[in-house]
């Protein structure tokens, strides 16, 4: 396991992709939620965005990095699914932790209008928010460290998560998770 992640249950990557693939991503996801509403939903977690499991161009990421997860966690990944969000002004992410198949997650900025910590908890207990810059993303270990949003005060936040699980740990069984 990465030494970073395990002192601190998160790590930021500048450039987990560029800023412009970053906005590239954010003006299809855009796109589709004003051509394709019909492949959005709204989940209890965050009731007033859009979401979207497995959208075709956030697997295909999630796919494309499972090398370089691997290589930062020291250990073979395997990916579990994709899940992405528009967030909407006032939408709240209660604080939680997430199942097995997010045993390690990326949060991924994709876009917005207006910035928004997203907070992790250290094993210290000690609280951090991060604002993320389109193409930075957070590497979590999802079912340890609490995370949360405060309101969100802008109109448009394009995220997207990533889920893996470790290819020789106890949630590998998670690979290719469709139970959202």
């Amino acid at each position: 396991m990465n030494n970073e992640l395990e002192a601190n249950n998160y790590i930021v990557v500048d450039n987990f992709i560029t800023p412009e693939k970053a906005k590239e991503l954010y003006n299809i996801f855009f796109h589709d939620l004003k051509t394709n509403p019909q492949i959005f939903t709204k989940d209890p977690q965050c009731p007033q965005s859009f979401a979207v499991y497995n959208y075709q161009h956030f697997v295909k990421l999630l796919c494309e990095k499972v090398s370089f997860m691997s290589a930062i966690m020291n250990e073979p990944m395997l990916p579990t699914y994709s899940y992405a969000r528009i967030y909407q002004h006032g939408e709240v992410l209660t604080k939680h932790t997430d199942r097995p198949s997010c045993e390690i997650s990326v949060t991924l900025n994709l876009g917005s209008d207006h910035p928004w910590n997203i907070y992790m908890t250290k094993p210290n207990e000690e609280s951090v928010g991060i604002d993320l810059k389109p193409g930075q993303a957070i590497i979590y270990q999802g079912m340890i460290s609490e995370h949360w949003r405060d309101a969100y005060e802008g109109n448009n936040y394009g995220q997207v998560f990533l889920h893996y699980v470790k290819g020789d740990g106890i949630y590998w069984n998670h690979y290719g998770d469709r139970n959202i």
